[in-house]
């Protein structure tokens, strides 16, 4: 048996510990995409880009500018997620928001159409496409993990009542 100091265990713990959380980043493989749109925030910030809103004046409201957020969960449990602009230009800004965070060929799986910039990020990438809706119940094709990640980012967000959509990335 070796005997080591206490400060010298508890560092070795925690450089175990430190090794064993780290996972390689982004998602790979057979991965499903979920979708979420949420309505721009500018919590806290000095200057809002608009004029204020007047309230009581019975003009109908505008709704504000959306944010959509996608959820990729792979089937290895690496999950990742990336926000952009509700009326995407295509695949390039969805290309741009998610960075190297999906690997080259994966098999991207979601509720879009084939000709969606889903599918055209697949095709560029390398990679296949499947539309859930088109898939057997019996396939393994289907989003319920990625819908999973996004019904509880909606809990989780809904107890703080929005968040500053510029920092929305850091959750």
């Amino acid at each position: 048996m070796l005997f080591r100091s206490p400060t010298t265990c508890f560092r070795w713990r925690h450089r175990l510990a430190g090794a064993l959380r780290q996972r390689p980043e982004g998602v790979a493989g057979y991965v499903e995409v979920a979708e979420a749109t949420i309505a721009e925030s500018r919590k806290g910030q000095r200057t809002l880009g608009r004029m204020p809103r007047r309230r009581g004046t019975g003009r109908i409201a505008m709704w504000p500018a959306q944010v959509r957020i996608a959820f990729l969960v792979d089937r290895m449990g690496g999950a990742t997620h990336a926000s952009f602009s509700a009326t995407p230009s295509g695949s390039p800004e969805i290309e741009r928001a998610i960075g190297q965070s999906l690997g080259w060929g994966a098999t991207l799986v979601t509720t879009r159409g084939y000709l969606s910039p889903w599918g055209t990020l697949a095709r560029r990438r390398g990679g296949a496409f499947i539309d859930a809706r088109e898939a057997n119940p019996g396939d393994l094709a289907g989003v319920t993990r990625a819908s999973e990640c996004r019904e509880s980012f909606g809990t989780w967000l809904r107890r703080f009542r929005g968040i500053a959509t510029k920092y929305l990335d850091n959750y």
